[in-house]
């Protein structure tokens, strides 16, 4: 908190993707909005799996109307990860149940595995999954370099506010 509001204090735009910091998010958002500053905020910065989140969003209102379907994420990651679930995970599950369904997360530290994250919908006939497998931490740089492009062009405009990967999205739809 201390090095954000350290670039709030000279007008600094920040792109991060520290975790842990929810219970202070809306004194920043006060903070930023107040200082007219911009922040992009993501718990992970690859394209790919926010739009997993942002499919999963629509899967689950369509599933939760099926009652003998149940969902799973699944969160992969090497065996280094000190976190499990991972954020992208909790992030996921956090998706599922504010459209309306119980999810367990199940969490694997496996190799030198980059990120793996899985939603399923398990019934006794059949499964569907999404899935979305980080083949390169590259990936995660392009996001974070794409977040930095798009909230510089925010900032010069003086458009202030805290974004995050959805805002970046629905501008490149």
């Amino acid at each position: 908190m201390d090095n954000i509001n350290a670039c709030f204090d000279v007008s600094l735009p920040i792109v991060t993707g520290t975790t842990g910091w929810d219970q202070y998010r809306d004194e920043m958002a006060n903070k930023c909005m107040e200082s007219n500053n911009t922040m992009f905020y993501a718990s992970n910065f690859s394209i790919g799996v926010h739009l997993l989140n942002q499919i999963s969003s629509y899967m689950t209102r369509v599933m939760k109307q099926f009652p003998d379907y149940s969902p799973v994420i699944k969160d992969v990651h090497h065996i280094h990860k000190l976190d499990s679930p991972s954020g992208t995970a909790i992030t996921l599950k956090n998706i599922v149940q504010k459209n309306g369904a119980d999810v367990t997360v199940e969490s694997f530290r496996e190799g030198e595995i980059v990120g793996i994250h899985e939603l399923t919908w398990d019934s006794e006939v059949d499964v569907l999954a999404l899935r979305h497998e980080a083949i390169s931490r590259r990936g995660f740089a392009l996001g974070a370099f794409q977040a930095l492009l798009w909230l510089f062009d925010k900032h010069s405009d003086g458009k202030s506010g805290i974004y995050n990967m959805n805002d970046l999205i629905s501008k490149i739809q």
